[in-house]
């Protein structure tokens, strides 16, 4: 019987981010070039770190979410979880994958409008 440790899941899960933000950079270099080209590389690396760890702090898990909570960031600046019409969907109760559903429309809205 093969056992995993705690440790040991936890390193194959930090490796995954690791992954991942490096898909994610990929991503925001051919979605976003004009967000990439004004803050620069590094801070766009450090803004995708940071972006995942509030995603997670969230609830949000799989690889769609957190690429779309990335996309909402890079459209509405680092801390648009912080913004009149996204904290409260995020305060709600309900389930993270209506959370993110609601947090898309509004913020297509929100776009619309600047």
């Amino acid at each position: 019987m093969l056992i995993i440790r705690r440790a040991q899941m936890e390193a194959l899960r930090v490796e995954q981010l690791a992954q991942l933000e490096v898909y994610l950079f990929g991503h925001v270099k051919r979605f976003w070039p004009k967000q990439l080209e004004r803050l620069g590389e590094g801070q766009a690396r450090s803004w995708i770190h940071y972006g995942l760890g509030c995603a997670l702090g969230h609830g949000f898990d799989g690889e769609r979410d957190l690429g779309r909570w990335i996309d909402l960031m890079f459209a509405h600046g680092r801390d648009f979880d912080l913004l009149p019409w996204a904290a409260p969907i995020l305060a709600n109760s309900m389930p993270p994958a209506r959370k993110l559903v609601e947090l898309w429309q509004v913020a297509v809205v929100q776009l619309g409008q600047e």
